[in-house]
């Protein structure tokens, strides 16, 4: 408590750091996702909300055991539901709804989220890839240093 007490971080120290290296590979994070959606009507009731989880859930189900998007969304398709789904390909975190960017951030490679339940309905996620600021300036060093 009394270190916490102590301690003060200016507007200065944040810019500081989100200035560096490592600042940079936090907010330049890049994600490559699979995203699915159940459609859901604004005003659905109970039956029609469980049944579209029993769907999400059997996506989460499908992309856990496989990786090709169109297929888990044909053998999905509901006469009752609409299921969307598609390659994302790469997004800055930070340009994501924050809801769907933290679910993303706490995903391993290749892991499936459990449904989100939104407004619109369920939104299934599958971190497909992940890259960092940081690895892309490595990259492009390697690359320079390659031709020098």
């Amino acid at each position: 408590q009394q270190v916490t007490a102590r301690i003060k971080v200016s507007e200065q120290d944040i810019d500081n750091f989100l200035n560096s290296p490592q600042g940079k590979s936090n907010t330049n994070s890049e994600v490559h996702v699979a995203h699915l959606r159940i459609a859901l009507p604004k005003d659905a009731d109970s039956a029609q909300v469980n049944a579209a989880a029993t769907i999400a859930n059997q996506i989460v189900n499908d992309l856990q055991r496989q990786s090709d998007i169109d297929a888990v969304v044909k053998n999905n398709q509901n006469p009752t539901y609409r299921v969307e789904g598609a390659d994302m390909g790469w997004r800055p975190l930070t340009e994501m709804p924050s809801e769907l960017a933290d679910k993303v951030n706490d995903l391993g490679i290749n892991e499936v989220a459990r449904p989100i339940r939104a407004a619109d309905g369920f939104h299934v996620l599958k971190l497909l890839e992940r890259r960092s600021g940081s690895e892309r300036t490595i990259v492009k060093q390697y690359k320079v240093r390659h031709i020098l």
